[in-house]
Formats: C-alpha cells, sequence, structure tokens
C-alpha cells in the first residue's frame, strides 16, 4: 500500500502543469480486468520506528499501515489512482488547446501586418522611388488588347496566365486574357504590361507584368494600398520611367503613375 501512496504522489505532482502524463510503473492499467478474490486478511507486524533508530525518515514515505491490507482496499487505490491519472491527462489536452490556439492568434496578427505576398517591403519602393533616373524604353504597342494578341509572345502569355491562377473575385473564377481590356507593349523592354479585368457587366482593378524571356506575371504593387475608387482603367503618356494611368468612376478622377522597371503603382492625383 506504500508503493500505491508513493505513485499517487506522484501523480498529483503532474497535475501541477502541462506535461508528460505517466502512469506509473507497477500500477495496473485502467482498461484491466478488475480483480476478483475473496477477502484476505493479512496481518502486519509493527516495525521499529525511524526516529527510535536512528534513521533520517522519508518526508515522501507514507506511514506504516496499522490495519488489515485486503484485495478491496488495494483495488480502491488503484482506482483512485488512475482517476487522478485520467484528470491529469484531460488538463494536459485542455493546455494543448489552449496554446494551439495562442499559436494561432499570433501567426493571424503577423500575417495581418505584413505586406502583399512577394511585394517589395514600403522602404524599399520609397527609396527606389526616390531615386533620380529609372530605367526607361518605348512602347511599340499600347492601346486596346486586341492590338496584342497577333504578337508572338502573347500565346506565351495566355498559358503563363493559366498557370498563374489569378483570381477574378467578383465572378468568383480564375483571371483570363480576354478579361483585360488594355495592354502596353515594349519590345526593347521584353515586357508587357495588362490592365482590367472587365467580363460580364462586372469589372475590378487588375494590372499585370508579363516578362517575355522569363514568361513570369507578377501583379503590381500598389503603394498605399488597394484601389477601390476610381481605379486606373487607362494608359496614358509615358514620361521617362514611368506610364500614367488615369481612372474615373462619375464625377471622380484619378491619377496615378506606373513604374514599369520595378512594377509599382503609386496614386499621384
Amino acid at each position: 500500500m506504500k508503493s500505491f501512496a508513493l505513485a499517487l504522489s506522484c501523480s498529483l505532482l503532474f497535475l501541477s502543469g502541462c506535461g508528460e502524463i505517466e502512469i506509473p510503473a507497477g500500477v495496473p492499467s485502467p482498461a484491466a480486468t478488475p480483480i476478483v478474490a475473496p477477502t484476505v486478511s493479512v496481518a502486519v507486524t509493527p516495525t521499529a520506528s525511524p526516529l527510535a533508530s536512528g534513521m533520517t525518515p522519508d518526508p515522501l514515505a507514507s506511514p506504516l499501515p496499522t490495519g488489515p491490507v485486503t484485495i478491496e482496499s488495494l483495488t480502491a487505490e488503484k482506482n483512485n489512482l488512475t482517476e487522478a491519472v485520467r484528470v491529469a491527462q484531460t488538463e494536459l489536452r485542455d493546455c494543448q488547446i489552449q496554446k494551439n490556439r495562442a499559436d494561432a492568434l499570433v501567426k493571424n496578427q503577423d500575417s495581418s501586418t505584413a505586406g502583399p505576398a512577394n511585394s517589395p517591403a514600403e522602404s524599399i519602393v520609397r527609396e527606389y522611388l526616390a531615386t533620380a533616373s529609372h530605367p526607361e524604353f518605348p512602347f511599340d504597342v499600347c492601346g486596346p488588347l486586341g492590338n496584342a494578341t497577333s504578337k508572338p509572345w502573347y500565346a506565351d502569355f495566355t498559358k503563363a496566365l493559366e498557370a498563374k491562377n489569378l483570381s477574378f473575385k467578383v465572378l468568383n473564377r480564375p483571371l483570363k486574357t480576354t478579361d483585360f481590356s488594355r495592354v502596353c507593349a515594349s519590345t526593347d523592354g521584353k515586357m508587357a504590361v495588362f490592365l482590367g479585368a472587365q467580363a460580364e457587366s462586372k469589372s475590378e482593378f487588375h494590372i499585370v507584368k508579363y516578362s517575355f524571356d522569363t514568361q513570369s506575371i507578377d501583379e503590381a504593387y500598389l503603394v498605399d494600398g488597394m484601389c477601390d475608387t476610381a481605379c486606373p482603367n487607362n494608359f496614358g503618356k509615358r514620361r521617362g520611367g514611368q506610364l500614367t494611368l488615369t481612372g474615373q468612376t462619375g464625377n471622380v478622377t484619378s491619377e496615378y503613375q506606373y513604374y514599369y522597371g520595378r512594377n509599382i503603382l503609386v496614386k499621384t492625383k
């Protein structure tokens, strides 16, 4: 009975925190078949006290039994210890659930403060815009989408757009090449810029840059957030390393500068 009391003390130590729960060696599993036997009385001969013999007492040791030890009393001790372990394991699971929730909140908070995926950091953008010069090259195509559909690179652009799987959110489907309304392309710069999208009487702001060499597509980085009013819907004149874009919604007119060398869009008016 002393071993069961000691095991129960160890089990209660586990209940003070979220840790691994182990059933002490020698304790029957909760699923074990109960021992059924007639009551047996065991006579216990008292032993000399440790204090009387000069021995140092064990603070964890339980008092020696002074009465008969029965199968029923041992079974009761086992059941009590099994219940203590079950409660400790339940608390451990609750602790783990709370930890997972806290980790998820931290992760969500970090992601909500981060910039758009694969976009330059704000400080890098500002530094780039502050430089005196930017790459510039002429555009030999700038107008409706039909001006580009016969170009040798257009078929590769179509495949790249399908692979990119950009979302046309208001229609709940992937963006298609035919959704774009305007395009500007440069043979010297080996790139094309597509503006849109419009389909089924729905419209949504998108501007993507396609590289002829890498056959890759990237959405433009819009400084100071997303466009929600008077978004760009037409290309204007090129000014050095910039393309002017304009947008109009009702009586609201906006102007943007698109730095095509770095795929950055800035609202200027």
